[in-house]
Order: structure tokens, then C-alpha cells, then sequence
């Protein structure tokens, strides 16, 4: 059996290492049926980052590359056009995209068009992919949305200063979802909220090098929580060390 997997934010970090990981896994590895391969659709938005290019002449088949702005109503429209002529469903959506926007104290000024920005990508970008997905998702089996969140947007255990704009985005992506989850599981549809922890990516402009996790050992993690099988009933926000954040 073929399922196919689209992710948003794929070009690298996170995004990337969750398509090779399903790309090069089989379902059995991931918590899926045993005899299930995966066909990925990467959400691409720098087209000057390589990693895809490379990635895609190992999987020419089971790997589609589509140019995707989350934050851009007719960029998500066009991807969703050019996905229609390549598969006839999706399986799985997986929301990776996001920026981390300026890190300002409130008494430094904080730079409002940038925090819009932040908001748009992180918050309304998981919400305008998944609406514009629906109808390929309606005609898969799985029907999971999956959205890499963060204990930022934990209310119950915010502990910083700044980075406001990222907490507010990831709040609200969390609150976001737990709506369409209420609308949507009467349809099939499950909903995931995860945090996949500290990782050495780009997020912040340069490579955390002193990070917990590489994207590698990240997307391990998150795919075997993705398809693990959950007793809540409600919308949880999943931790990758296998506990629950309250939010």
C-alpha cells in the first residue's frame, strides 16, 4: 500500500529530515501498516536551498516537490492545483513550516508588521494549507494532520521574556486546531500537536550547534509519536520525550 504525505517547510531542518524519514522507512518502522511506502509531496520555499534537488534524485518516484509560501493565500492555491495533477489524495499533512520572527523586549519596541508576519506564517499558514487540502483529504484513509507546535505556546508553562511573537504564534496555532479538531474528527480526521523539542537547525538565522537534538533523531521521534496510538480523546500537545505540555 502507497500513502502519500505532504509536508510544509520541507526544504530543510525538521522539514526536510521528515521526508527522507518517511521516504526511506517502511511502515512497519514507523507505526504504520507493515507493507505501507510513502510518497511525499515537500512544501518548498527557498528554491536556492539544494537539499530536495538531492533528495529527489534518490526518489524520483515517490518524492514531488511543489513551490509553497504558507503565509501567501494564492501560493497555497497554486500548490494545490499542481498536487492534483501528480496524486488523487492525501493521506497525511504534516505542517513544518514556520519562522521564529525577532526576539525583542517589550521596552526595546517590538516590531509589529514582523509579529503580523510571525502570526501569518506560523498560526494562519497550518490553517489556510489544511482548508485548501481538505477536498485531496477527504478521499484519503488516514486523514491526520499533524502540526509541529512548541512548548512556546504553552500558556500554563510560559517561562520567558521576550520571543513574544513566537509564543503568541504557537498558542495560537494550538488553539487553531483544537477547533478544527472539534469540527473535523466527525469527518475521520485526527489531529496531532507536537513539540519536537530543541533541535540544531536554522531557525534563529545560524545553526544551534549546542541543541538536544539533530533534525535527524527529531523526525525518528516524531514519526513514531505521529502514529502512535492515543487513549486522549481531546486534543493534546505531545512532547517528544513522550510526555504531555499543558496548554
Amino acid at each position: 500500500m502507497r500513502k502519500t504525505v505532504m509536508v510544509t517547510g520541507a526544504d530543510r531542518g525538521l522539514g526536510f529530515a521528515l521526508c527522507e524519514e518517511f521516504l526511506k522507512t517502511s511502515g512497519r518502522q514507523t507505526g504504520a501498516e507493515s507493507k505501507t511506502t510513502f510518497q511525499v509531496i515537500a512544501g518548498r520555499y527557498m528554491e536556492e536551498w539544494k537539499e530536495l534537488d538531492a533528495l529527489k534524485q534518490t526518489y524520483p518516484d515517490r518524492l514531488i516537490c511543489v513551490p509553497l509560501d504558507v503565509g501567501d493565500d494564492n501560493s497555497v492555491k497554486t500548490a494545490v492545483q499542481k498536487v492534483m495533477e501528480r496524486v488523487e489524495t492525501v493521506d497525511m499533512l504534516i505542517h513544518c513550516a514556520g519562522i521564529n520572527g525577532t526576539i525583542r523586549d517589550i521596552r526595546d519596541g517590538y516590531d509589529y508588521p514582523g509579529m503580523l508576519r510571525t502570526l501569518n506564517v506560523n498560526a494562519l499558514g497550518a490553517i489556510r494549507v489544511t482548508e485548501a487540502f481538505l477536498p485531496l483529504m477527504d478521499r484519503g484513509t488516514d486523514k491526520k494532520i499533524c502540526c509541529i507546535s512548541s512548548e512556546a505556546g504553552s500558556i500554563g508553562t510560559c517561562w520567558r521574556e521576550d520571543e513574544t511573537e513566537y509564543c503568541m504564534s504557537k498558542a495560537a496555532l494550538n488553539a487553531g486546531m483544537a477547533v478544527l479538531s472539534n469540527r473535523l474528527k466527525k469527518d475521520g480526521y485526527e489531529i496531532r500537536l507536537y513539540h519536537p523539542g530543541w533541535m540544531n537547525t536554522y531557525m534563529m538565522g545560524t545553526k544551534e550547534e549546542h541543541a538536544d537534538l539533530n533534525p535527524e533523531e527529531a523526525a525518528r521521534l516524531a514519526l513514531q509519536s505521529f502514529f502512535k496510538i492515543r487513549e486522549q480523546e481531546k486534543l493534546v500537545l505531545d512532547s517528544y520525550d513522550g510526555s504531555i505540555i499543558p496548554w
